[in-house]
C-alpha cells in the first residue's frame, strides 16, 4: 500500500513538472507569435559594410559648457536624472538608420526638438518599462540633413546613466553585417551548444526507443539546460534584436530563460549521484516560484526586472555553494566517482561564473559575457561527458546484473533453466493458469551417463548431456520449455499444451535418431509425460503430475535396463 502511495505521488510530481514546462511553451508562444506579428524592426535587404560614425563627435551641455564625447561608455560627470548628448545630421538620403547602444534606460529622439523615436519598454499593457541592453534603430529620412538630433535617455531602475558606446548610422545591410561581426562569438558558441543539444536529445530519444528507464532521463534535463542555455545566451546579445521589433520581448525571453537555468539542470546532478532529490527539487521549485514571482511583480507594476535580477542572482550562488557543499562531503564520506567529477565540472563553471557575477555588479562596464559563454560551453562539454559516462557504467552494471540473474536461472552446461528456474516456473503456472486450463509436464533421465563417465571421463560424461540437452530443445522447440533440474534428470513443461505419454516419447525418439543418423554416436533417454487440467484458478498443483510422470519415466528405465540385461544374456 504504500509503494503505491509514493509511486503516485511520484506520478503528480511528474505531472506537475510537465504542466508547468507546458503553461510556459505556452505562454512563449503567445508573447512570440505577438512580438513577430510586427516583422522585423529591419527590412530584409542584402549586402554588407560596417557601420560609420557620425561626422562629428557628440557632445552634451554642462553646466561649464559644451563637452565633446570621445570615450565609451559615456559617463555625465554629475548625477543628472536624464542625459541629453546632441549631434548635427549630416548630409544623408532616405533609407539610412541611427544606431544606439540602450543600457537599461529608455530613449527619446527628436530632430530640432521633435520627437522621432521614442523607447519606454512598455509591454503587454504594463506601464512599468522593460529597459534592457539592446539596439534602439532609429529610422532617418534624408530631410533630416542639416539639421540638430538629439538623444535624451533616462534610467527608470536606477542604473548609471551611460552612453554604452558609440552611436552608429548606416543603412540596414550595414546594420546586419556589423551585428553579425561584432557577435561572432555568440554565433560560434550558439552552433556548438545546438551540435550538443542535438547530442543530448539524440541519445535520450534512441535510448528511449529501446528501453523505458530514468536513467536516459539525465540527456533530456540536459538537452533542455542547453536550450535555454544558447537562448539566454542569444537573446542577452544584440542579435536576439535583429528578429523582433519588439525589444521588450526579447529581454523578457532572455530575463527568463536566465531564471529557470538551474531547474533542468538540478535533475542532472541528482540522477548523476544517485541523491533523492528532496533539497534539490525543493530549490527546483524555488526557481520556478522565482520565475513567477518576478513576472507577477512586474505585470502588476510594482518592481522593474532590472531591481529584482540580484534575488536571483543570490538564489544561483546559494544554490552553486550548495551544490559544491554537497558533492564535496560525497567525495569524503562515499568516495563516490560521480561526485567527485561532478565536483570538478561544478567548481570550474562556479569560478566562471563568479567572476562574470563580479564584472557584471561593477556596474556593466565590462563585457561579462565573453568569460561566462567560454565556462558556459566547458561546463556543458564536461557535462555531457560525465552523464555519457554515468550511462555506461549504468549499462555495464546492467549487463552484469543480467550476467548474473541468467547464471542463477541458468545451467551452466547445457544452456537449459536450471532447478530454481523451474521451481519458480511452477509456482508461476499454479499461481496463474485460469482454471480450465491444459499443462503438460514430461520428467526424462538420461541413459547410461554413469558408465560414459567411468569409461571415458567426466568430460564425456558433460559432451553427452550437451548433447542430450541439443536434442530435448530441437524436439520441444515452440511447444516446450526445457530445464535440468540434476545431474541426469531432465524436465519440459508445456503449459496450454495437451502432451500425451506416447507422443512425447515419438518426438523424442524421433529426435535422438536424427542425431545418430548425423553424428553416429547413439543416445537414450528415458521419461513419461501426463497431461491435467486445472480446475480452480489458485489451488491447482503440479506436485501430483510429477509424482505420475516419474512413475512412467521409471516404468521405461525398468524396459531400458531389463532389454540391456537380456542382450547381455
Amino acid at each position: 500500500m504504500q509503494a503505491k502511495v509514493w509511486t503516485c505521488m511520484a506520478v503528480k510530481k511528474n505531472w506537475v513538472d510537465r504542466g508547468i514546462i507546458l503553461a510556459a511553451i505556452l505562454l512563449f508562444a503567445i508573447l512570440f507569435g505577438e512580438s513577430l506579428a510586427a516583422g522585423s524592426p529591419l527590412p530584409d535587404l542584402p549586402g554588407g559594410g560596417s557601420l560609420e560614425k557620425w561626422e562629428q563627435p557628440w557632445r552634451q551641455m554642462t553646466d561649464s559648457g559644451e563637452k565633446r564625447i570621445t570615450d565609451y561608455p559615456y559617463y555625465p560627470e554629475t548625477e543628472e536624472k536624464a542625459l541629453t548628448v546632441y549631434n548635427q545630421v549630416p548630409k544623408i538620403g532616405d533609407g539610412e538608420w541611427m544606431v544606439l547602444r540602450n543600457a537599461y534606460q529608455t530613449v527619446r529622439v527628436a530632430v530640432d526638438g521633435e520627437t522621432v523615436f521614442q523607447y519606454e519598454g512598455g509591454f503587454v499593457g504594463s506601464r512599468r518599462p522593460i529597459t534592457g541592453s539592446f539596439l534602439c534603430m532609429v529610422p532617418l529620412k534624408a530631410e533630416y540633413s542639416g539639421k540638430t538630433i538629439s538623444v535624451e535617455l533616462t534610467s527608470p531602475d536606477g542604473a548609471a546613466l551611460q552612453v554604452a558606446s558609440p552611436i552608429r548610422m548606416g543603412t540596414a545591410a550595414e546594420i546586419r553585417f556589423t551585428v553579425f561581426q561584432s557577435n561572432r562569438g555568440v554565433l560560434l558558441f550558439s552552433v556548438a551548444m545546438v551540435i550538443l543539444m542535438l547530442i543530448s536529445f539524440g541519445i535520450y530519444l534512441f535510448s528511449r526507443r529501446y528501453e523505458n528507464r530514468r536513467d536516459y532521463q539525465s540527456f533530456l534535463f540536459l538537452g533542455i539546460f542547453i536550450l535555454l542555455a544558447m537562448i539566454w545566451v542569444l537573446t542577452d546579445s544584440t542579435l536576439g534584436f535583429l528578429l523582433s521589433v519588439n525589444p521588450a520581448f526579447i529581454f523578457l525571453v532572455s530575463m527568463v530563460c536566465f531564471q529557470l537555468l538551474p531547474v533542468p539542470f538540478l535533475p542532472v546532478v541528482w540522477q548523476n549521484c544517485g541523491w533523492d532529490g528532496r533539497t534539490l527539487r525543493l530549490l527546483q521549485r524555488l526557481f520556478w516560484a522565482n520565475c513567477a514571482a518576478q513576472g507577477l511583480l512586474y505585470f502588476f507594476d510594482v518592481f522593474s526586472y532590472p531591481r529584482m535580477l540580484p534575488v536571483t542572482h543570490i538564489l544561483l550562488v546559494l544554490t552553486i555553494f550548495y551544490l559544491l557543499w554537497r558533492l564535496v562531503k560525497d567525495v569524503k564520506e562515499k568516495a563516490s566517482a560521480s561526485a567527485k567529477n561532478l565536483l570538478g565540472i561544478v567548481g570550474i563553471f562556479s569560478v566562471f561564473g563568479l567572476a562574470s557575477l563580479f564584472i557584471f555588479s561593477l556596474g556593466m562596464r565590462k563585457d561579462n559575457s565573453k568569460l561566462f559563454r567560454w565556462g558556459l560551453l566547458i561546463f556543458v562539454v564536461l557535462l555531457l561527458g560525465e552523464t555519457w559516462s554515468k550511462l555506461i557504467r549504468l549499462v555495464q552494471e546492467r549487463i552484469q546484473m543480467e550476467v548474473y540473474k541468467k547464471m542463477a536461472y541458468q545451467d551452466v552446461l547445457t544452456g537449459l533453466g536450471n532447478r530454481t528456474a523451474f521451481e519458480e516456473r511452477i509456482e508461476e503456472l499454479e499461481e496463474s493458469l485460469a482454471a480450465g486450463s491444459l499443462v503438460s509436464l514430461a520428467m526424462l533421465d538420461l541413459n547410461g551417463l554413469k558408465q560414459v563417465n567411468d569409461t571415458g571421463g567426466h568430460r564425456a560424461g558433460d559432451q553427452l548431456l550437451r548433447d542430450i540437452a541439443g536434442c530435448l530443445r530441437r524436439a520441444f522447440e515452440g511447444m516446450g520449455e526445457c530445464y535440468r533440474i540434476g545431474g541426469d534428470e531432465f524436465a519440459v513443461l508445456f503449459p496450454g499444451t495437451e502432451m500425451t505419454n506416447d507422443t512425447c516419447r515419438t518426438m523424442v525418439h524421433r529426435e535422438l535418431a536424427r542425431f545418430h543418423e548425423e553424428t553416429g554416436r547413439e543416445l537414450s533417454i528415458s521419461g513419461g509425460c501426463v497431461s491435467s487440467r486445472v480446475e480452480e484458478k489458485g489451488k491447482f498443483r503440479i506436485s501430483g503430475m510429477m509424482e505420475q510422470a516419474d512413475a512412467l519415466m521409471y516404468e521405461e528405465k525398468r524396459m531400458f535396463h531389463g532389454s540391456r540385461d537380456g542382450e547381455g544374456k
